[in-house]
């Protein structure tokens, strides 16, 4: 044998010996002219614990279809050479649904031959050349020319559904608005960009893209009582500003089920309503919403939460607005009218959590009915509702805030909240006047912990010996302090920090009572607190059973 034959040899036999390391082995074969004796001779060659995949090539010159077998324990693979091309603007190994595509090239013909995984919310349609994928799926086409045909497998990835949380509905102009609007408002399925909806919208997210200037008409807002939003409104940091609302009981929401509103502005609204931007909160989630301008409104940011559906939960939001309470019962809010709130004006009896949110804008009661409550943050809870306390936490308020002018002693005013609300992490630096009972942070009963009062506190009433002015809240306070002002200019007492039970507490801030005590820190228990604020009053008292060091309590009689 020549030298180049024992070459050969020695490279035939390394060649078997990696064949014989290899995990697998790729069998390549000529289908133009079939399996040759050599091809079976090399096929029987191969070890017996490794498998083989066989590929076959130039099959559309043997008459066979291009596809993929599994024979005796081997894997078959039949690949076409027939030169057909794509256009260069898409490609057929991978897809990103939803997709349509035009399948180009002169004179071809397309078809579908397989589809695995579509489904009727996941599907591709092949109409002539054109090529329509929704959601994943798998599907083999055949392009066919005089005679000959090539076969391409299609991996079509799915974006996120349409309308879920990742892709959500776009909202950029105020015809997307009002089809979004008046969908919601029918209570039925409806079509939004050529999309079915679900009713109400339940489960399906929208946001908004752009700023949206509204009509200087009469604006219908969204959801009804029958028909609230149940869905997503993402506002997208964006604003919407400059409408007037059809009806008293409204904001830019009127209605809404366990629905999220997040991301969104509203601003410079045009006519007196309840909110700018919810009217009834049935459950669900408000964040990081603001209501801004000059909002010729009569309310804060939301009016109610309602009696029905799940928690309330309100974070990160804002009010810049100034506004006074709006007298008129018959929209049902009866004798409690007279509320306000700069985030929240009533809460109802389900649970309630308001947390990290602001009030800017000074806030009036401006008509006293009989159970009317004020506050910075929050008003309080609806009258004859039962439920806990709602939760504020972490909230500021920076506004003035007041109630009426008229004498009533269930009215209840202060700097974070009326009433009926625990707090704690929370400071106002505004002045609050008014009658009923009024406190720095709150007007109620409820518990204040690690929370600060700097605004003055001033009772303005001639009457009414049961009710006090108190530099923190009526209740008990723990871990809180008062530096403004206190003044009872009835009947009632003035109280440095609070009504009942006050643990671990100071006062800095004067305590004036005009016609009746002065209590340098609490009218009940005291622990571990002090005060040196100046008092003066009828009668300066201490406080009950308390250790205030009375060393740094100066007192001035008038």
């Amino acid at each position: 044998a020549s030298e180049a034959d024992e070459v050969e040899k020695i490279g035939i036999g390394r060649t078997w010996d990696e064949i014989g390391k290899a995990d697998i082995i790729l069998h390549l074969l000529d289908a133009s002219i079939g399996p040759t004796r050599e091809d079976e001779q090399t096929f029987a060659s191969f070890p017996e614990n490794i498998p083989v995949i066989q590929v076959w090539n130039k099959i559309d010159l043997s008459g066979h279809k291009p596809s993929l077998d599994h024979i005796m324990g081997t894997t078959q693979v039949y690949l076409s050479t027939v030169p057909l091309t794509l256009p260069d603007n898409y490609t057929l190994t991978s897809l990103t649904a939803p997709a349509t595509v035009t399948l180009g090239g002169s004179g071809l013909t397309w078809t579908e031959t397989e589809r695995v995984g579509a489904g009727s919310l996941s599907d591709a349609t092949l109409s002539d050349a054109t090529l329509s994928v929704v959601g994943q799926c798998y599907v083999t086409l055949k392009a066919e020319k005089d005679g000959s045909s090539r076969v391409w497998a299609l991996q079509c990835s799915p974006v996120p559904l349409l309308g879920s949380a990742d892709n959500p509905f776009p909202i950029d102009s105020l015809p997307d608005l009002t089809a979004f609007r008046d969908g919601v408002n029918s209570g039925t399925a409806f079509s939004y960009k050529h999309f079915t909806i679900p009713a109400l919208a339940e489960n399906t997210c929208f946001l908004q893209t752009a700023d949206i200037t509204m009509p200087t008409s009469s604006w219908t807002p969204t959801g009804t009582s029958d028909n609230p939003f149940k869905g997503t409104y993402d506002g997208g940091g964006h604003k919407v500003s400059g409408w007037t609302y059809s009806t008293i009981a409204s904001g830019f929401f009127r209605y809404t089920e366990d629905a999220t509103l997040k991301n969104l502005t509203v601003d410079n609204v045009r006519s007196g309503v309840r909110a700018a931007l919810l009217y009834s909160m049935r459950g669900g989630t408000v964040d990081n919403c603001h209501a801004t301008g000059s909002n010729a409104i009569n309310g804060g940011l939301i009016y109610e939460t309602s009696e029905s559906g799940g928690a309330c939960t309100i974070l990160n939001s804002s009010n810049r607005n100034s506004f006074s309470s709006i007298q008129n019962p018959s929209d049902g809010s009866g004798l409690q009218s007279g509320s306000a709130g700069g985030i929240l004006t009533l809460a109802g009896s389900t649970d309630v959590t308001i947390r990290n949110c602001h009030n800017y804008g000074n806030v009036t009661a401006k008509y006293m009915y009989y159970d009317s409550k004020c506050g910075g943050i929050m008003g309080g809870r609806k009258l004859n509702t039962t439920g806990n306390a709602a939760n504020i936490s972490h909230c500021t308020n920076s506004g003035n805030i007041s109630n009426g002018s008229s004498d009533n002693p269930n009215a209840k005013v202060g700097g974070i909240v009326g009433s009926s609300a625990t707090v704690s992490y929370c400071h106002n630096t505004g002045d609050v006047f008014g009658v009923g009972s009024v406190g720095g942070i709150s007007g109620g009963t409820d518990a204040v912990t690690y929370s600060y009062n700097l605004g003055n506190v001033t009772f303005r009433s001639n009457a009414y010996s049961g009710h006090h002015a108190c530099g923190v809240a009526l209740g008990d306070v723990s871990n809180s302090f008062n530096a403004g002002k206190v003044v009872h200019n009835g009947m009632g007492h003035a109280i440095g920090v609070a009504g009942k039970k006050a643990t671990n507490c100071f006062n800095v801030g004067d305590v004036c009572a005009t016609n009746n005590t002065a209590y340098p820190i609490a009218e009940g228990t005291i622990t571990s607190c002090y005060s040196v604020g100046r008092l003066s009053g009828r009668y300066i008292t201490i406080g009950s059973d308390g250790n205030v060091d009375t060393t740094r309590v100066p007192s001035y009689s008038r």
